[in-house]
């Protein structure tokens, strides 16, 4: 029950900041405050803020969360590639000779835009007063009543009713967690993980003129416990999908053929402001496999060409000799010769080898005179 009434105050004080009715806060000459205005569910914003008495401040300075953007010289615009809520703060100094009764109206005026960039019809507005309040009366009274009658001298000392407004709670914590949380860039992160600093973030602007101790220190750790949360968008894959895709449309031969993957680039590249994991990895597979299919393409082209080539040449040549220009067929001859060559060496060492033979075989014994009666016996000897 506690938890809810404490919610439907924030709502309450939410009203007051950002509602359509004029909100009013009250301030003291010097005091420096801040008011937010805020929209939810949007692409873009782009307004203009008026001062009904800007003399009343001197000084006036804006902040920006939960998207892109800037707000400077009075003229706001802010964008986010999926729908977002854009809050500026407006932080014044009032006037050191702010007297009462004065005050200034803050308004500002602006557009919307749809997911195409398209400004809605018509303009918004919301509004906030500055004023300057009637001081606080002096509750510490001190009444003597003394009476005549019996020198009885009643002395009525009457007590601050309360010590007017409670202590501001402290919130040095909780003003370093949104120092924190504005410096951070809101494209560097997932959608999803960044909402829930963004919602802190609104939630901890209100509590800083609290004077609940507790809720700002919950409200300061929830906000440090979102930032640590954070997840960061991870581009690797596009952007090597887009790297290697590059060179592809660059051949002014594959012409139509890469109009898909030049629009799937094209496309790719704009996810890079993305804050939605899912659709910059699909877009990263899409690119990746285009790219892979025109370079199978491209290899396929590559191929028949070099075989149209070969068949020109083979036909166009002519012959530089009488025999055939087929190189298979010069070999031929060659062998021919070689064979004729060794055909005629061997006859020529089959040649030798018999005449050789024949010389080996002649009788080369030396003739005498012979006479059958040599071999008898001589008589006449004896």
């Amino acid at each position: 029950m506690k938890k809810l009434k404490c919610l439907c105050a924030l709502l309450l004080t939410a009203v007051l900041i950002i509602g359509l009715t004029p909100a009013v806060f009250a301030a003291q000459p010097s005091e420096k405050v801040t008011v937010y205005f805020s929209k939810s569910n949007i692409y873009s914003i782009d307004g203009t803020f008026s001062f009904s008495n800007p003399g009343l401040f001197t000084s006036v300075s804006y902040s920006t969360s939960g998207m892109v953007g800037s707000a400077a010289n009075n003229k706001v615009y802010m964008y986010s590639a999926d729908k977002a809520t854009a809050t500026v703060g407006v932080t014044v100094t009032v006037s050191p000779s702010a007297k009462e009764g004065d005050s200034c109206t803050i308004t500002f005026e602006y557009e919307t835009s749809d997911v195409n960039g398209n400004m809605t019809a018509g303009k918004e507005s919301k509004t906030v007063t500055v004023s300057i309040p009637k001081p606080p009366a002096n509750t510490d009274t001190n009444t003597n009543t003394n009476t005549n009658t019996g020198g009885n001298t009643a002395n009525n000392n009457t007590a601050p009713a309360e010590q007017s407004a409670a202590v501001k709670a402290d919130t040095t914590e909780l003003q370093q967690q949104i120092a924190i949380a504005e410096g951070l860039k809101r494209t560097d992160y997932t959608s999803d993980s960044w909402k829930a600093v963004n919602d802190t973030l609104y939630e901890a602007r209100l509590l800083l003129e609290s004077t609940e101790q507790a809720k700002v220190d919950s409200c300061a750790d929830a906000l440090a416990q979102a930032i640590k949360g954070l997840v960061k968008m991870d581009f690797s894959k596009l952007k090597a999908a887009i790297e290697a895709a590059k060179p592809l449309t660059t051949d002014n031969e594959i012409g139509q053929k890469v109009l898909e993957l030049s629009d799937a680039l094209k496309d790719s590249v704009a996810k890079l402001a993305s804050t939605n994991q899912a659709e910059v990895d699909a877009a990263a597979e899409k690119l990746d496999g285009l790219a892979k299919e025109v370079q199978t393409l491209l290899d396929g082209l590559t191929g028949s060409q070099i075989v149209e080539v070969e068949k020109t040449v083979e036909v166009e040549v002519e012959p530089k000799s009488p025999f055939c220009n087929i190189t298979a067929h010069k070999v031929w001859p060659v062998l021919f010769f070689v064979s004729l060559a060794i055909n005629i060496a061997l006859v020529t060492l089959i040649v030798l080898f018999v005449v050789r033979k024949k010389r080996a075989r002649v009788d080369t014994t030396p003739l005498v005179d012979y006479d059958i009666g040599d071999d008898e016996p001589d008589n006449n000897l004896f």
